[in-house]
This record gives C-alpha cells, sequence and structure tokens, in this order.
C-alpha cells in the first residue's frame, strides 16, 4: 500500500493551476504498537492495547525536487507537556485556588519501547470553537486515534515495523520526490516549492 493518499495527488496537481483548495500539510496523528498490537486501535484489553496516540506539528518544507514533512518527540519517553489543572478550596472555606501543573505526555511504553509505528499527516489541527482552545492548547500534544486514516500521507493499516528501544527519541522525515524516466525531462525545484501542500 502506498503512503500517499488522493488528496495528496490532488494537492501537486493544484501547483499547476494555484486555484485549488488545498491546504498545508500542518499535522501529524501518530501512535506505536506493541509487538502484540500493530495497529488495532479497537483492541483495548491493558497489555495488548495500542499506545498512547499523539498530536504533533509537522514543519512542511522543500529542498530541491522534494518535499519533506519533518516532526519529532520531546526526549525517548515524552512528546510534550500536557497541563493539568485543579481548582479546589483551602481550609478557611475563603479561596479558591486553581493551581496548575504540567505532566509529561508518554508515546511509548512502561519501558519506553516501541515496535510498530502508524502516522497520519492532516492539513488540519482540532478544529476548536473560541472557548475550547484555552483546553485544546492545554491538551497538546495528547491526541485522539482517528476515525478515518488521513488522505494525505498515512501508514494505513501496514505500520512500519519501528523497533524502537529506551534510549532512542524518534526524529521523523518523511519525502516525496519529483522524478521522470524520460532523459528530456527536467523537474526544477520550483515544483516542490510551489505545491499547496507546502506553501499553503
Amino acid at each position: 500500500m502506498s503512503l500517499i493518499g488522493p488528496d495528496f495527488m490532488a494537492g501537486v496537481a493544484d501547483t499547476f493551476n494555484q486555484e485549488g483548495v488545498t491546504g498545508q500539510l500542518t499535522s501529524v496523528i501518530a501512535w506505536g504498537g506493541t509487538y502484540d498490537n500493530a495497529v488495532n486501535i479497537a483492541v483495548n484489553d491493558g497489555y495488548d492495547s495500542p499506545l498512547p496516540c499523539v498530536r504533533l506539528p509537522i514543519v512542511s518544507t522543500a529542498f530541491g525536487n522534494s518535499m519533506a514533512f519533518i516532526w519529532n518527540y520531546r526526549d525517548n519517553y515524552s512528546a510534550g507537556a500536557v497541563v493539568t489543572n485543579m481548582g479546589y478550596t483551602v481550609n478557611d472555606g475563603k479561596d479558591n485556588i486553581v493551581s496548575n501543573w504540567q505532566n509529561d505526555y508518554q508515546y511509548t511504553d512502561y519501558y519506553g519501547k516501541m515496535f510498530y509505528y502508524n502516522f497520519d499527516v492532516v492539513d488540519k489541527g482540532y478544529d476548536a470553537g473560541v472557548s475550547d482552545k484555552i483546553a485544546v492548547g492545554r491538551m497538546l500534544p495528547q491526541g485522539a486515534y482517528p476515525e478515518s486514516r488521513s488522505t494525505f500521507l498515512s501508514t494505513g493499516e501496514s505500520p512500519y515495523v519501528f523497533r524502537k528501544d529506551a534510549a532512542e527519541i524518534p526524529q521523523i522525515n518523511v519525502q516525496v520526490e519529483f522524478v521522470t524516466n524520460r532523459k528530456d525531462l527536467i523537474i526544477g525545484s520550483a515544483l516542490a516549492s510551489s505545491c499547496p501542500l507546502i506553501r499553503g
């Protein structure tokens, strides 16, 4: 199965008319799998559950005749910090104190390992109303498993065998290169740099 979906191809076609509705690819939804559960997000029975899902920003850029989509994790265990909020009343009953603190959001198993890797590159983040923006900001990089797979770039039902150990920090770079099998056709760098998937 190809990583490239139909909306990605439509974005490439929009390069030639610059009038399409394709937007820049800005976000990735990613989650790992254990040795016993590669991709099935419906399974949730403890040991065989999928690993926590993350929502990360991506850098979309062009290098020559290649388009690159890059994202990374904070460290070998955490994708970043989520904000936890707790309101409580002190003993005298007069003051209501709201406290916030950060927790690292784990994306691996208990031992910092991951056997499989799944991702969906998308063109939009959370569609939050004005009242929800603070909640979304506190929640990121925590993600939600997708209801359907991305039609831009996706591992689909065939995740990568990743075999991340406890010491490794993933830095993902997905590149799509424009090439030709014709000697009389030259592909310049403008094709990648002008693509709406990169420029928006």
